[in-house]
């Protein structure tokens, strides 16, 4: 099929590129969203030009195409958080209008982009200049419009044949990218973004508390598919966050206000969860009122031993007491500026910016087409960086079919199926696989150095070791067998 124009002049009648207050508006939002997407670190949209002018034409006016290849000019996700209007009517007729056009794929690869969307604001965002996310705004409309009894056939097929991974309750779905958000993760981090696209579950979230849920881990995993020991880990992880939320309400934490109201949110949807979740809860407070926190002093113990230690003496530590971070930190001469994000990373990235390594995300939305093809920016970058950091090791990588090889010093590190970067047959071929192997070779070589942190996304820092000794000490624990 030869790339043919979806929108009909309906649609088109919505963008007024010849009116000049209307183009100063989008030009003023534009720049904001441009700035945003600028903000990452080896992924600017400066590099991309084609996906860039594609973008533009969209936004100012209204060009959609759909190629030979069956390929958007523009996924269905920024389409509507850039459309003109934010009728739901309009968004509705937009679709149905290029849904016969669509390859039966572009539905999986609209859901994935969804689920691939961050919570969290880069510590690299200007705020004044960006805007904290490329939805424009947006997320409570696209949360309802794709996730609250979704108005189209093939999205609703998409949901029932991916039901081990999603939960519905009252016409609400949710897969385990927005019901993890709340459930199971952290809810203390800073550095969020508020209004976030999973954030917008949170008003639902007491549905989905229930027995059954309870039994799963965050990707919906039955309990009978889940190790004894990583349910173990499951459960005090799930304490862990309790603990978290009950000290910032009760005034022993003391965080931003938007952050404490949204816990109280969430907090207030626990309570409404099924008889296991508050059965939970229950324990929580009980061991929270019996529990008294030893304060650790400085010692010349391993780190390793440090771990030990603040593991069994201390409750619920991460993300623990920022105030108490920041003092210790000043005690050893690393001074943080005033207005710092109450968040371990941000932390870290601002007192030692050029030691940070970003592994990345762990979804297929968060490799975009360009990662997949030469010079593979996304999968090269954290082995090269940790390379120029050692200053004595070198580089490369080939490609083999469709097989990406990465190499230190002219041996193998990672092997990078492109066709499927996460390799969820096997896992062997995939990014989580490459990542371990990466957070051994720097192990090797820089031993007492490397502090993993690891959630949504896995960073390694190579840091003094004096600094990496000083975290533990706090309760911070690296977490450099994230990939097992």
């Amino acid at each position: 099929m030869p790339t043919k124009v979806l929108l009909d002049n309906t649609l088109l009648a919505y963008w007024r590129p010849k009116d000049p207050k209307w183009m100063a508006e989008r030009q003023a939002k534009w720049l904001r969203i441009f700035n945003y997407e600028n903000s990452f670190e080896g992924d600017s949209w400066s590099k991309k030009k084609k996906l860039l002018k594609q973008y533009q034409d969209y936004f100012f006016k209204g060009k959609l195409t759909i190629d030979e290849d069956d390929e958007l000019s523009i996924n269905l996700v920024l389409q509507l958080a850039w459309h003109p209007s934010s009728d739901p009517g309009v968004w509705q007729y937009q679709t149905a209008l290029q849904l016969p056009y669509w390859d039966p794929q572009e539905t999986y690869y609209t859901y994935e982009y969804l689920k691939g969307i961050s919570d969290y604001v880069s510590s690299y965002t200007d705020l004044t200049t960006a805007d904290p996310s490329e939805l424009n705004g947006r997320e409570p409309q696209l949360f309802k419009f794709f996730y609250c009894e979704p108005g189209f056939p093939q999205f609703i097929q998409y949901f029932e044949n991916k039901n081990s991974s999603v939960f519905k309750r009252n016409g609400i779905y949710a897969h385990h990218s927005l019901y993890a958000t709340f459930a199971l993760p952290l809810v203390v981090v800073g550095g969020r973004y508020f209004n976030a696209l999973h954030q917008q579950l949170l008003p639902y979230l007491a549905e989905f508390l229930t027995d059954e849920a309870f039994d799963c881990d965050l990707y919906f995993r039955k309990k009978q598919c889940i190790a004894p020991t990583e349910l173990e880990t499951i459960l005090t992880r799930r304490k862990e966050i309790l603990v978290s939320a009950l000290r910032v309400l009760d005034g022993e934490m003391p965080v931003e206000n938007a952050l404490k109201d949204i816990i109280a949110s969430w907090y207030q949807q626990y309570l409404l969860g099924s008889e296991k979740w508050q059965t939970l809860l229950t324990e929580v407070k009980k061991q929270r009122s019996n529990t008294i926190v030893s304060s650790l002093q400085v010692t010349d113990q391993p780190v390793d031993k440090l771990a030990e230690q603040v593991e069994t003496t201390v409750t619920a530590l991460w993300p623990e007491n920022f105030a108490a971070l920041k003092q210790a930190f000043a005690e050893h001469g690393y001074n943080l500026p005033d207005g710092t994000s109450p968040h371990l990373d941000e932390i870290l990235s601002t007192l030692f910016p050029q030691q940070r390594i970003l592994l990345g995300l762990f979804t297929d939305a968060a490799y975009s087409v360009d990662d997949l093809t030469e010079p593979f920016d996304a999968f090269t970058y954290p082995l090269n960086r940790l390379c120029e950091l050692s200053d004595s090791h070198q580089m490369s990588y080939q490609q083999e079919g469709d097989y990406l090889y990465l190499k230190a010093d002219g041996k193998q590190v990672g092997k990078i199926y492109l066709d499927d970067p996460l390799d969820e047959g096997t896992g062997k071929d995939g990014v989580a696989n490459y990542f371990k192997q990466v957070v051994k070779l720097a192990q090797q070589w820089f031993p007492g150095q490397v502090y993993c942190y690891g959630e949504d996304e896995f960073v390694l820092y190579v840091l003094p070791a004096e600094v990496v000794t000083l975290l533990v000490q706090q309760g911070f624990i690296s977490k450099p067998d994230y990939f097992g």
